[in-house]
C-alpha cells in the first residue's frame, strides 16, 4: 500500500509518516523508480504500535528505545522496562498534581480569608502558599 492508504487506515498523517521515516521509528517496504513508498502489513502494524505508543504519552525517543525499527528485532525486558519507567513518571505526575491541586486550595481559602477581612494578601504570605517549604 502507498503512504495515502497507510494514512487512512491508521488515522496519521502522510506527513507523519515521513517524519517517522526520517527519525528511524519506520521504514517502507519498499521504494518505486518514481519514489513512491510501498508499505506492507507490516509496517501498518508497527505505525499502530507507534501510534499506541504516542497516546500513551512516551517520546519518539522512549519509543526508539522500546520498539526499535524492526519488529521482529522486539526484546520483551526492553519493552517492559520503558513500561515500568513510564508507569513511574505518570505516578511521579499524580502526585506532583496532587500536591498543586492542594496548593491551590490552601490558595483559594487564604484569599477568601483575606478578601473577607478587606485585606490584601502580602506578597511574603502569597509566596509562603505557592512555594511552600
Amino acid at each position: 500500500m502507498r503512504i495515502g492508504e497507510l494514512s487512512r487506515q491508521t488515522g496519521i498523517s502522510s506527513a507523519t509518516i515521513r517524519f517517522y521515516e526520517k527519525e528511524g521509528l519506520l521504514e517502507p517496504t519498499m521504494r518505486h523508480g518514481n519514489g513512491y513508498r510501498e508499505y506492507d502489513t507490516d509496517a501498518l502494524k508497527h505505525l499502530m504500535a507507534i501510534r499506541c505508543a504516542k497516546e500513551l504519552g512516551f517520546s519518539l525517543e522512549e519509543i526508539r528505545q522500546a520498539f526499535g525499527l524492526k519488529e521482529e528485532a522486539l526484546d520483551k525486558e526492553r519493552i517492559f522496562d520503558v513500561l515500568d519507567k513510564r508507569a513511574e513518571d505518570i505516578n511521579s505526575l499524580i502526585e506532583r498534581l496532587h500536591q498543586q491541586q492542594s496548593q491551590i486550595k490552601e490558595l483559594k481559602q487564604a484569599l477568601k480569608a483575606t478578601w473577607d477581612a478587606g485585606q490584601c494578601l502580602q506578597a511574603d504570605e502569597f509566596k509562603s502558599l505557592t512555594n511552600p517549604t
